[in-house]
């Protein structure tokens, strides 16, 4: 099973939606492809949180399963096998 999941550090009450590439709307997604996530930002967020678990993000060219930095509201994620 793969999962996406995204936390930043702020506390309110409602819900984040992950937007994902188009192409993901009416397709599956291909293992070994890159794909796009990203968030809305906002300027009270603070440090964002990714974590990935059958893919990984490509981040400055390395290949990572968790990615906690400020103003990251976007990843490139290569699923291994969907």
């Amino acid at each position: 099973m793969c999962c996406l999941i995204y936390s930043f550090k702020y506390f309110f009450a409602g819900e984040i939606t992950i937007y994902r590439d188009n192409y993901l709307n009416n397709n599956a997604a291909c293992p070994k492809t890159e794909y796009q996530y990203w968030v809305d930002t906002k300027e009270n967020y603070g440090r964002y949180e990714w974590k990935i678990t059958g893919g990984y993000f490509e981040k400055w060219g390395q290949r990572v399963t968790e990615i906690y930095e400020f103003n990251w509201a976007n990843v490139t994620v290569i699923w291994n096998n969907v």
